[in-house]
């Protein structure tokens, strides 16, 4: 999968979930409003990653990680 798919998928998710829980508030935003928006995310590349794991005890190590992603 490539990266902007999954991206695009999960905008697509994002937006289709704030319309179930705020349609009245995202029909009342000008429609040049939606061209405007910028999905921010991080993903663990940067240092961050592990720190999640703290104190966190587990049989399986791979169900602590998500090294085999």
């Amino acid at each position: 999968i490539k990266l902007q798919a999954l991206l695009d998928h999960t905008v697509n998710r994002i937006i289709d979930r704030i319309i179930e829980m705020q349609k009245d508030v995202l029909l009342s935003l000008h429609p040049n409003v939606w061209s405007k928006l910028i999905l921010i995310s991080k993903w663990g590349c940067d240092g961050s990653s592990g720190h999640s794991m703290y104190k966190q005890k587990s049989d399986n190590e791979e169900l602590l990680t998500d090294r085999n992603l």
